[in-house]
């Protein structure tokens, strides 16, 4: 089948493609001094004022209701930019909330407009993804009381509202937890992009039961971790094609010995093996996103398995090929390549790792049912 984006999907990656375009040039990517906070603030306002994040707002809230064919498309426009623009965690919240609009109709609407961001806490210390969590959530009459920790909160202390996957008798229930509230403690997460991350220590964390999204019976939780994978795939394949594209250019125009390097068959293969990894996890991406939109369940969970091996094995050996041919150029701060790297280091530490992604897909392929299943 022929995944490649089509019809809204396609023009909404267009309008945002060329509005970070604008926004964020070759020479305003490789500036560190671009960021405040983890987001260029200038170029998410033009994101927002020219329709995209309201795009993807349910139709009963003003939006368009697109659904995550569409949404991950952005989320590859804003890695393709250098992921300065927050896409990949806001995305992906706002797909989940919008499936509960009429409880979190005033959030959504403050993020479409600017005024919030929302992010996810998917990872646990020691590697624990979100069906793994031991984070809890007690229902006490009408409070609900968190406890636990969470890792790798990107743009956790910037955002309002984190979504907190914790463990109920009766399974996985995702939390919209606001990121001041009381009993949270936030500490710094070492990162290696310019994208900050935290860690969040919920300590008896009290909230009115209604934060809770929906009911384990709802899989809220399931659809946040395919949601998540599938945006950090998309995010993953805007990355390595946009270091291609500068790997590209660069070995055209740069010469040895009278000719262009790119000439080599050395630095031809080395680009061509980043070419397939672009190649694929941008089909998988486009697959998985399509499967989730369709509801598709049994597919999309083998599909985002693919995906995140895929990335895990692939996505820095790709990525440092395009880096390696660029010489120097490529490892100093002047250059964009290093935004791209550190992008897809970044995925690569919130996967886990290859071994972790394995024993999910093994996890999941069991039995012919997901753990979230087994859980609940």
């Amino acid at each position: 089948m022929d995944f490649r984006l089509d019809g809204e999907a396609a023009d909404l990656y267009n309008l945002a493609d060329t509005t970070l375009a604008r926004q964020l040039p070759p020479e305003r990517i490789a500036a560190d001094s671009a960021l405040s906070g983890g987001v260029a603030s200038d170029a998410w306002t033009a994101l927002i004022g020219a329709g995209v994040i309201d795009a993807l707002l349910p139709e009963q809230l003003g939006g368009a209701g697109l659904d995550s064919y569409a949404a991950h498309a952005v989320v590859r426009a804003g890695a393709e930019h250098g992921s300065m623009v927050p896409t990949l965690p806001v995305v992906t919240a706002i797909l989940v909330l919008s499936r509960e609009p009429s409880s979190f109709g005033n959030l959504l609407r403050d993020v479409s407009a600017g005024r919030s961001l929302v992010t996810s806490a998917v990872r646990e210390p020691g590697g624990r993804w979100i069906q793994d969590a031991v984070t809890t959530a007690v229902v006490d009459g009408e409070v609900l009381r968190l406890n636990g920790r969470k890792a790798f909160v990107q743009l956790g202390r910037q955002a309002s509202h984190v979504l907190v996957p914790a463990r109920t008798p009766e399974g996985i229930v995702i939390a919209v937890v606001p990121t001041d509230a009381e009993g949270i403690t936030w500490a710094g997460h070492p990162v290696q992009s310019h994208v900050p991350a935290a860690s969040m220590h919920l300590d008896e964390v009290a909230l009115p039961a209604t934060a809770v999204l929906g009911t384990p019976a709802d899989g809220h939780a399931r659809y946040l971790d395919r949601a998540m994978s599938i945006s950090m795939c998309a995010a993953a394949a805007g990355t390595v094609h946009r270091a291609l594209e500068s790997a590209v250019e660069h070995v055209s125009a740069r010469k040895q010995f009278g000719r262009a390097i790119g000439s080599f068959q050395a630095v031809k293969m080395q680009l061509a093996d980043a070419y397939i990894t672009s190649s694929a996890l941008r089909s998988v991406a486009d697959a998985a996103a399509w499967q989730l939109s369709m509801g598709h369940n049994d597919d999309v969970r083998r599909t985002v398995a693919a995906a995140n091996y895929l990335m895990s094995r692939d996505l820095i050996p790709a990525v440092l090929a395009c880096q390696h041919v660029l010489g120097g150029t490529g490892m100093d701060t002047d250059h964009p390549m290093h935004r791209f790297v550190i992008t897809a280091l970044d995925i690569a530490n919130l996967l886990g790792g290859v071994e972790a992604c394995l024993d999910r897909a093994t996890a999941w392929s069991a039995a012919d049912s997901t753990p979230y299943a087994r859980a609940e």
